[in-house]
Formats: structure tokens, sequence, C-alpha cells
């Protein structure tokens, strides 16, 4: 192991024998520890930061680390010895923070200590230009959206790595991108400027605001999101799938089949690395030949631009809505933003610079050289003054609350900042209301934070203690509609005569009625009792639809959107009267956390919708010019959340004692979606494989072999087999993430019932290879022993794989498991 780089200091003022406090001044180190790549820059004094040579010919090195029996290596020499070691390679150990260890070199290994590891090697670098015993401050900068817990880790890191604790702090990536810019071309005060960090793993926007006309650095972020896994990595996979798919066109098949196979690891590394490099020459040139290569077997596969822009359009789609979706977040139009500063490596990307310009209707702001922005603006970041909240708690404080924790006690609110010399635009929806008020509003409907008066405030709350006890939907119209709500308070049944998904719907889209009821409020309750039938004329007037005005009406953002005559027109094509979008509101509505209901209100185009029949039996529609109609029944239909969706994984019955010990580990796998909301009742069934490696472990590339899971006769279904190793806690075992119906082929019956497969040495008690008579299809047969009760597999059930390197695989297997 390498010997610490700066010394821990015996106390806090403590600044090593060595340091040459008469002839320097003191100076400070910034890390940008990138999903790809690691940069990191220096300032002695009150100077301006410099970058440092990582490599002999560049300012950054590869984060990629590799554990070989001697230690853990990092950047280019990891990448270089990687053919040596491929079961020890890993290119991106950012991505793996979160969970604790991870299997490498043949041995679980914390993930901490890869990040330490690269964070020494910087720390060597710096030590050559720093010139003493330790710098008197280290700025590790990380991502926007980072939770505490992950942001320790990094901090942990730092100390294994050798840096004393009382000079590390955490400076959020965006807030040091655009600290770098106002450094030499301050934005104006209170101007909001946009982030746009498009990195190896993760897209990551932040909207902020200049605070502080005498100090630029002095940002606060009003908004942040970020989408995992889109980024460099991301189109990497998808340009080595292109390139494979044209060997297959070419009857390649085989060569593509080889690549696949853990003993050619080496020339499945070297390929990776053409196809970055292809990457890279497509944002310059027309196009890019990658060449894949085996032995003395050599393809070479040409990739235009216009292919590769084609191929990766829908990424940079989400990158482009997910800056969108920030904005409003943010509550900034585009044509207010001062700037947008792209950052990251992969915004060097001619479709992404190209998107973003059609986006904003100008270009977008590009560094000199993405890669250096953030490491070199942390230290400009860093220098606000004391007094101001640092980017670091700023971050924290324009997160959004948690809305399990709405009920806790209100906190004492931070002093107001000093106010700028120019009025800023509204602070975020999420974040907390002074301490005066909070309590008071916490029973008032989300919007009432958003955008009222002091008197229409008092008015919600009004509003809100007569609505109490009664749905969202119904609280939602009252809000937007104070009017009835006063004339419902003098009925005998009050508020809740319209807490009824039909009323609500008629109120919604019957023109004339809610004023109708304003007038006359018994009116509900004489229409219900004798069964009526409302109209909904075809014809319907311009303008902003009424079902958006009666529930979306205190919305500027959603009355502005339609008031375009072009948006009408869609919205009547789409949605005709807006009946059954008046039920899929109010559902989602229901179903909507208190953060989602501001993020909807917030977004006009908002496209998270619950599931399920919005068509109810009270509505009719017309034929041709005949007018739709809703019946208004006696009986009351409640308007209620949609239940969380249920896992679409079945734990596996009667497991064998190894098998429970990977069951463990998959537990929140067969749990129900967590958390509540839009997000719960809309969560879209994850990614087999990718769930099993997060619950289980990432795997290298030779731990994982692709294949086909046989069904009847030639029908085949692609998974692979994850090879993980014996640990303290777990033994040996084969795990097959596919999760469908798997027919039993001793019986040809349907008899699988559970996810995922777990082949362990006291399930598996033979592997052969057979030839099928019947297709002459050979394959491999995994044979497991009786165990009655069990369904995956069932008891004494032969599991079938196919695949292009039959005898390698099996033995594979075989050995892994120790069976014959």
């Amino acid at each position: 192991m390498m010997a610490r780089i700066f010394p821990r200091p015996t106390t806090p003022g403590h600044r090593g024998l060595n340091r040459r406090c008469t002839e320097l001044p003191g100076w400070s180190l910034s890390i940008d520890f990138g999903t790809s790549n690691t940069a990191a820059a220096y300032r002695r004094g009150g100077g301006d930061p410099v970058p440092i040579m990582l490599t002999n010919d560049a300012h950054q090195m590869p984060s990629a680390v590799l554990v070989t029996p001697d230690g853990i290596q990092v950047g280019a020499t990891a990448r270089r010895s990687a053919r040596r070691f491929p079961d020890g390679f890993e290119r991106s150990p950012k991505r793996l923070i979160g969970q604790d260890t991870t299997y490498l070199g043949g041995r679980d290994v914390p993930v901490q200590s890869l990040v330490a590891a690269v964070l020494r090697a910087v720390a060597a670098k710096a030590s050559e230009v720093g010139g003493d015993d330790r710098p008197d401050s280290v700025l590790l900068t990380y991502p926007q959206d980072w939770a505490g817990p992950r942001r320790d880790v990094l901090r942990a890191a730092a100390l294994e790595a050798g840096f004393a604790p009382d000079v590390v702090r955490l400076i959020p990536e965006p807030v040091a991108a655009v600290a770098y810019h106002a450094h030499t071309t301050p934005p104006p005060p209170g101007a909001a400027v946009a982030v746009f960090d498009f990195g190896g793993g993760t897209c990551d926007v932040a909207v902020l605001r200049a605070a502080d006309a005498d100090n630029p650095a002095d940002l606060r972020v009003l908004a942040s999101a970020g989408a995992d896994p889109l980024g460099g990595d991301v189109i990497d996979h998808l340009l080595a799938t292109a390139v494979l798919a044209r060997l297959d066109d070419r009857d390649r098949g085989d060569l593509v089949q080889a690549l696949r196979d853990p003993a050619n690891a080496k020339a499945l590394h070297r390929f990776r690395n053409e196809v970055e490099v292809g990457k890279r020459e497509l944002s310059e040139n027309e196009q890019a030949r990658v060449m894949v290569e085996l032995g003395d077997d050599e393809e070479i596969v040409t990739i235009t631009r216009a292919e590769f822009d084609e191929l990766i359009a829908p990424q940079i789609r989400r990158a482009i809505e997910l800056t969108e979706r920030t904005l409003a977040q943010a509550q900034v139009a585009v044509a207010d933003l001062h700037k947008l500063y792209l950052t990251g490596g992969s915004s060097y990307l001619l479709a992404v610079q190209r998107e973003m310009t059609a986006m904003l209707g100008r270009s977008p702001e590009k560094f000199d050289d993405p890669k250096l922005v953030v490491a070199l603006g942390a230290h400009h970041a860093a220098a606000a003054p004391p007094t101001k909240a640092s980017p670091e708690r700023a971050a924290s404080q324009a997160s959004p609350p948690d809305p399990r924790q709405a009920a806790a006690p209100a906190r004492p609110a931070p002093a107001p900042a000093r106010p700028a010399a120019t009025p800023p635009a509204p602070e975020r929806a999420a974040a907390p209301p002074p301490e005066t008020e909070q309590a008071a509003e916490s029973a008032v409907p989300v919007t009432a934070s958003l955008m009222m008066s002091s008197a229409g405030m008092h008015a919600a709350r009004a509003v809100a203690s007569g609505a109490a006890g009664l749905s969202a939907a119904a609280q939602r119209v009252l809000m937007v509609n104070p009017a009835l709500m006063t004339a419902l308070a003098a009925t005998p049944e009050g508020p809740a005569t319209v807490d009824d998904l039909p009323t609500l719907a008629a109120l919604m889209c019957v023109p004339g009625l809610l004023d109708q009821v304003c007038a006359d409020p018994g009116l509900i309750g004489r229409l219900r009792g004798s069964n009526t039938l409302l109209k909904i004329p075809q014809a319907r007037p311009g303008g902003v639809p009424l079902p958006i005005r009666v529930f979306f009406g205190d919305s500027p953002y959603w009355l502005r959107a339609y008031e375009d005559p072009a948006a009408r027109r869609r919205w009547d094509d789409s949605e005709g009267p807006g009946d059954i979008w008046a039920v899929r509101t109010m559902r989602t509505w229901c179903t909507a956390t208190t953060q989602e209901q501001r993020e909807i209100l917030l977004s006009p185009q908002w496209a998270t919708w619950v599931p399920g029949e919005h068509y109810l039996d009270a509505f009719h529609h017309g034929d041709g010019d005949e007018p739709d109609t809703i019946w208004l029944p006696p009986a009351i239909e409640r308007p209620s959340a949609v239940a969380p969706k249920a896992s679409q994984f079945v734990r596996p019955a009667h497991p064998t004692p190894q098998q429970e010990a990977y069951l463990r580990d998959l537990a929140e796998a067969y749990a129900p979606a967590g958390g509540g909301g839009l997000a719960a009742a809309t969560a879209r069934q994850p990614d087999s494989g990718k769930l099993v490696r997060a619950r289980l472990g990432e795997l290298p590339a030779n731990f994982r072999c692709q294949v086909e899971l046989m069904g009847v006769a030639m029908t085949g279904f692609s998974t692979e087999l994850l090879f993980y190793q014996a640990t303290a806690t777990r033994p040996s075992a084969v795990v097959i993430p596919f999760n469908g119906g798997t027919y039993d082929m001793t019986t040809g019956r349907i008899g699988w019932g559970g996810f995922p497969i777990i082949l362990t040495p006291d399930v598996v008690t033979g592997v052969r290879i057979k030839t099928d008579w019947a297709n002459a299809q050979r394959r491999i047969v995994v044979s497991t022993c009786p165990r009655p009760g069990a369904s995956c597999p069932p008891s004494g059930a032969d599991l079938q794989l196919r695949t292009g390197q039959l005898n390698a695989v099996a033995n594979r297997i075989r050995a892994h498991l120790g069976r014959p």
C-alpha cells in the first residue's frame, strides 16, 4: 500500500515541520472525481487556479481502478494492465458509491478504498506542484443530487487517502462550474443560470441564481435533477451494440460470440477502447472506423455521423427533457435564462450542442475544456464569504423535502439573505416557508404556497380548514374556486356535497354548472337525488379549457400554456369534452405526494398519470353532434389514490438453505414499490439483470455469460449467467436473472414460478451436453435434485441452455459449482 502523501496533523493548526511558511503562501487543492475521468487543480494564495498534470501529457486521468494481487492500480496504468487482470478492472468506481463492497480480483473490496486509491494518486501528483506537506484545504466536488450517505463515502475516502479531516470540504459540481465562468464574466445580480453536466455515467442539470453583486460565486441552487445511467458510458454501449450488429449482418456472429466469451476478456477490452475512440472521432469527422480484433481475425466497421446521431437521439432527447423539467421546477423560463453552460466530457458531442441550441434558441456557453471546469471553479465557489450560506449548505437547503416528514415539527428558519440589487425570481416551490407561517400553512393545499398574496393565503387557510377530511381532488377544486367553498358551507352536508368523482367531473366539464351551484348551493343535492343527466355540448368555446380552469386555475403555468389556440386545438383533439381527463387528473392528484403535486402545478405538459380505467359508468359519449352526458347518481364515489404497484417478481417457493442465502439479499425485489405517490403507482418493471446485480453485487464482464434459456421446441429466451463466488455469507452460485413463464422440459408443463433462477451446489446434480433428436438442437442441460414443493427450478427439473460456446460454458458451470 502507498504511504500517506499528506500526513495527518496532530492538532488542527499543525501544518507540518517542513512547511515553508515564510517562502510561499498556503495552497488549496480541488479534485473533480468523475465517472470516466478525474481532474484536479491547485491555487496558491489568492492567485488563479491552475490545472494539475495528472499524466505525462494530460490534465485528467481515467478514474479506472484495477485490483491486482499486489494492490490497487489507478488511471492509465489500470487501463493498460487490465488485459493481464481483466477480473480486477473497474472503469467507473464512482458509479459504485452507494454500495459497501464490490467483487474485484477474486475478493470483496470496499468501494471506499477504490475511491481512496484514485484520490491518493491525485494527491501524489499534487504534492509535486504544491510543495508543502499538505494543502490548507481540499475541495472535493460531487453531483448536486447526491444524498448524504454518498457524500459521506467521498469524505471518508479522502481521509483514507491521507487528507486531514479539518481541510476537506465538499462543493456541488454545478456550483463549481458556474463559479468558474462567473469569476471572469459575473452574471447580473438575480440572474438565473443553468449548468448541463453531461459526463461519463450521469447527466445532471442544475438551475442557480446569482444572489450577490459583490460576490458572483455566491450562487443559490433553485432546482436540480439527474439521470443515471445517462452519459458517455450509455453512448459507448449503444455504439458497441451497433458495431456488433453490423458484424452479425456480415454473417460474423462467430466473432461476436467469441468476444462475449470470458476467455477473450482482453479482446473485449480492446474493442471497448476502439468504440470509445470512435465516439470521439464522430464528434469531429463524418465517419469513424471501429476495429474488431481477436487474434489474427480482424473486421473493420464504419459508422457515419448521421447513423451515430440517429442511434443516440433518444438519449439526447432524455437529456433535453431533463433540462426542461428542471427549468420548470425552478420556475425559470428558457427566455429568462441568462446563460446555460455545458460541462462534462460528453457535452462535446455535436448532437448535444445542436439539440441544446434548438431548445434555447441560442447557442449554449461552452468552455475551452469542459473536463477542467469543475475542478477550476471549485476554488472560486469556495471563496464565498463565511457569512453567506456555503454552496454545500445551499445545496442541502434546496433539496425537496421528504413528504414522509411533512408532519415533523417546524425547524427554525435560516436568517434571510441580504437582498440583491434587483428582486430575484420566486424561490423553488419545495423551499420551506418561514417559521412564522409554516405551522399555519401545513393544512393548506399545495398551491397556497406557490403564488398567493398575503390576503390570498389567509383565504386559502379558511378553505383548508373547512375542507378537512375531503379527498385531495375535492380540496383542489375548492381551493381554486373559493366561492364554491363559501356557498357549500351553508348547506347541511357542507363541502362534502361535492366530494364525489362524477360530481367533481361535472363541475369541471359542464359549462355554467359551477356558477349555478355557487348561486344555488343546494342544486347538487337535488341533481343527485333525481339521477340527473347533465349535457356537455360538443361545440366548446375557445380559450383555456374549462376543466383546466376549474382544477388548475391558480397556476399561471397551466393557464399560459393553454391560452394558445393551437394548444387548445390539440387538447380538444386528444381530450374531447374532458370528462376522462378530469377523472384521470383527480386520481393522479389524489395519488401524488406533496412534492409531486408541486411539480404538476409547474408542468403543464405533465406526463406521469396513474394507470387504470378512467371511464366511469356515469359517462355517455354522444355520437356525431349529440352532446356527451354525465349522470349524477345518489351513491357517492370519492376520488381516491391508486395503490402502489405490486412487485412483479415472485419469491421462489421452498428454497434450499444455500438458495435462501441469496434470497435474503434479494428481499427488496419482492416488496411493492416504496415511497408512495406517483413514483410508486407508476413504477416500471425494473431490468431484471440490473436488479439482481444491484442487490447481489456487480460483476466484471468475465463473470457474466450471455445464453438463451430454452423453452419448448426451438424457443429461446435471451438472458445471462451470473457467476457469483463464495463469500462469508453465501456459497458459490450461478444466478440467472430471468423472470417469466419457463417450461419444465422434463414434463412439458409450465412448472416454474419465481425469480431469479439460483443454481447452487445443493440444487445442481450434474451438467451435460445433449442433442434432442426432435430438433437436433444441441444444448447444455443442468439437472437438479428432487425438492418437494420447489418452484424455481421445480423439483428434479432440467434447465436447458443454448450458447455458441457449449463446452466452455458447461465446463465453467461444472467447475464453479463443483458438479460433474
